[in-house]
């Protein structure tokens, strides 16, 4: 049986989540706000304070809904964490293979530790890296963006500044700029 097409109404009246996050450029800062469910560089809005970068999501939020919705694109629909109000004992099975089991309980014995301390230690740092690693991937996604951004700004002003001469390798990870000077060659990276 098929199921019913959402409207457009639908998706603009959904509830989504909005992260804000402080931003600071060598000139100025403010701050941004987006979506986990549309992205950090999808769809964005930026504003001199919280409130106006949430706002200004707003906006773009519905404007890029409909964008999707007129091109037959998917729309997603707000993440639920429905374990939010669940409380939690602390206590979960979890089923593993023989040697599996018999490794960890090698390596906990050696750490002077039981199996379930082991075990804990182990899950607790595999979560702190999980964080760690996606605050490295921001960090890596931001060096991008400011290294695009110095790329358009040097190919703007070669083209505006019209300097001849210019090699630019993509295959290689450096510019070279070559002028004559005095009838002698001298190359600048």
């Amino acid at each position: 049986m098929p199921t019913e097409k959402k409207s457009l109404r639908y998706y603009k009246s959904l509830d989504y989540k909005v992260i804000v996050e402080k931003e600071s450029g060598e000139n100025d800062s403010g701050y941004i706000a987006y979506s986990t469910e549309f992205g950090r560089y999808s769809c964005y809005g930026i504003g001199e304070s919280r409130a106006q970068a949430i706002d200004d999501f707003q906006i773009q939020k519905d404007d890029f809904i409909e964008l999707l919705f007129d091109h037959g694109k998917p729309i997603p629909e707000p993440i639920r964490e429905p374990v939010d109000h669940i409380e939690y004992s602390g206590k979960f099975l979890i089923r593993t293979s023989p040697q599996v089991h018999r490794f960890l309980a090698i390596q906990s014995k050696s750490q002077g530790v039981s199996l379930n301390q082991f075990v804990n230690n182990i899950l607790s740092s595999a979560s702190t890296l999980n964080e760690v690693n996606k605050h490295i991937d921001q960090r890596f996604r931001d060096i991008e963006l400011l290294i695009n951004d110095h790329h358009q700004h040097v190919c703007f002003n070669i083209t505006k500044y019209n300097i001849s001469g210019l090699h630019y390798d993509t295959q290689q990870p450096k510019m070279e700029i070559m002028y004559k000077q005095e009838d002698a060659y001298i190359t600048g990276t």
